[in-house]
């Protein structure tokens, strides 16, 4: 995995997991492609991969040997994750965790110390429901989150307004949300995020503005944090 980066003087990272309580929603894409836009962006990004698939980390070992502009990132069972995240983050911007989809002590250990939750879904009826499981435990903790809806159809048309609609409070849903495109996995098969492979694509558009978005919501917690 990546060098850890030098201590960030007087700064603390924000901490971002990516979860959800159930495989295939799109977390690890999800988190790829955003942490490209922070890192150019000019932010110290640490990605951690939690998910025992370790599809992450086969990307990370992909853009090494590809990409010129390296993104630090650890591999780390989830039990040991706070651990490591406590060690590493006065050295970073921005630390990003990668879990499995499972409902487990140790997943909500890390959600526990995480700034902001992101909960990506599809536009499926089996994957709204896991979403809301998933959201219904974080409002349980108390964490600040938002969904994403990912590999959806084209927001024009009426089955993406209904999913859109299905959440109760709009001001939680990501926008914009991803539609599905090709240029996702041809860049992460590349070692790349869609901004850098395809930066004037649709898809690469979409991403930089649901990064604008949440960095929005990241500036927020800090500026919230400093008054408490």
């Amino acid at each position: 995995m990546s060098a850890v980066a030098q201590p960030n003087a007087g700064a603390v990272a924000t901490i971002l997991a990516v979860t959800g309580f159930k495989g295939g929603t799109g977390k690890t894409t999800t988190l790829i492609n955003l942490a490209v836009a922070a890192q150019r962006a000019g932010q110290r990004v640490l990605v951690v991969d939690a998910d025992r698939q370790r599809s992450l980390s086969l990307w990370l070992d992909r853009r090494q040997k590809n990409c010129a502009t390296p993104i630090a990132g650890q591999s780390v069972e989830v039990r040991d994750a706070v651990t490591l995240i406590a060690s590493l983050r006065p050295a970073y911007d921005l630390v990003m965790i990668d879990m499995a989809g499972r409902d487990e002590a140790a997943v909500t250990e890390v959600i526990r110390v995480a700034d902001f939750c992101l909960v990506p879904t599809r536009p499926s009826t089996l994957d709204a429901d896991a979403a809301q499981r998933t959201v219904d435990s974080l409002e349980r903790l108390q964490k600040p989150y938002a969904v994403l809806i990912n590999q959806a159809p084209p927001a024009s048309s009426s089955r993406f307004r209904a999913w859109t609609e299905f959440y109760d409070v709009r001001s939680r849903i990501v926008e914009p949300s991803w539609v599905a495109r090709v240029a996702h996995q041809d860049a992460i098969a590349a070692g790349l995020g869609v901004m850098e492979s395809q930066p004037a694509s649709p898809a690469a558009l979409e991403v930089l503005g649901a990064w604008l978005w949440l960095r929005a919501r990241l500036d927020q917690l800090v500026r919230e944090s400093r008054h408490v």
